[in-house]
This record gives C-alpha cells, sequence and structure tokens, in this order.
C-alpha cells in the first residue's frame, strides 16, 4: 500500500515538475491544479503545501527568479489549504484563481510590469489560468474514480 502510494506521489510530482518546462500557452499549467488536488491523495499538511512549492522552487532555479515569487509561493501554499477545508475541487480552484489573480496580477501591477487585477487584459490571461486548473482538476479526478472502480472492481 505503502509502495503504491509513493510511486503515485513520485509519478505526479515528476509529471508536473516536467510539466512546467513544457512548451504549454502562458498560464496554462497544471501546477494550480495539483495544489488544489493534493489534500485529495495525502492527509499531511505540511507535505500538502510543500509540493506545488517544492516545484516551483526547483524549476525556478532552472528556469530564473522574479520579483514576485513570494506572492506566487504564498498562494501555491494557499490552495491545498483552500481545498482541504473545501471538499469541493473545483470551488477550491475556482476560489484559488481568483486569489491568484487578484494577489499575482496586484503584485505585478504595483511593480510596474504589468496590467491592473481586473483590467481586460489580465482577466483574459487568467482566464487560461481558470481553464487549465478546471481542465486538470477534471484530469485527476477522473483518474482518481478509475483507479478506484479498478480497485473495488479487482477486490470483487
Amino acid at each position: 500500500m505503502l509502495y503504491n502510494y509513493l510511486n503515485s506521489f513520485a509519478l505526479l510530482f515528476g509529471a508536473i515538475l516536467v510539466s512546467r518546462f513544457a512548451e504549454l500557452p502562458a498560464n496554462f499549467t497544471p501546477l494550480l491544479a495539483s495544489a488544489i488536488f493534493i489534500p485529495q491523495m495525502m492527509s499531511n499538511r505540511l507535505t500538502q503545501v510543500l509540493f506545488p512549492i517544492s516545484i516551483l522552487f526547483l524549476t525556478d532555479i532552472v528556469l530564473g527568479f522574479y520579483t514576485v515569487m513570494p506572492i506566487v509561493y504564498l498562494c501555491m501554499g494557499l490552495a491545498p489549504i483552500i481545498s482541504s477545508f473545501n471538499k469541493n475541487i473545483y470551488m477550491s480552484g475556482a476560489l484559488s484563481v481568483l486569489i491568484w489573480h487578484i494577489a499575482v496580477n496586484g503584485a505585478v501591477y504595483v511593480t510596474g510590469h504589468g496590467y491592473p487585477p481586473f483590467s481586460a487584459e489580465a482577466m483574459i490571461f487568467d482566464m487560461r489560468l481558470l481553464l487549465s486548473t478546471m481542465l486538470f482538476l477534471a484530469l485527476f479526478d477522473g483518474v482518481k474514480r478509475f483507479v478506484s472502480n479498478i480497485k473495488y472492481l479487482t477486490s470483487q
């Protein structure tokens, strides 16, 4: 059981890590969805919070650091906390994207490198984040349900 759990965790961690280097459209990423979904996989709160932050940090070492990193890391750390208190992962996803939108765009705007959070440009840009978060949450949820059904069928 522990072996299967560790393999699943390592596979998810590796897939999300690799996705940060993939040529996906800007703001289209599975990272926020994984931060929201991780409480479905494990109960350890520290691991839930460190999972997305560690992926960000490891990839930021290669991709480069940026001025609003603390805000981005804070939003990534908040997503699993929100999800652990709200069992509806899709509502957690929408709330996490809204927090991300306000906090990160606000920080970028304050530094003079972006649009105000509720400008059309910022809203359109973060619609990709909302879309990708919902799509990846549906994918993770579907895989979890599929695996659960297989386990149920094989135990009969």
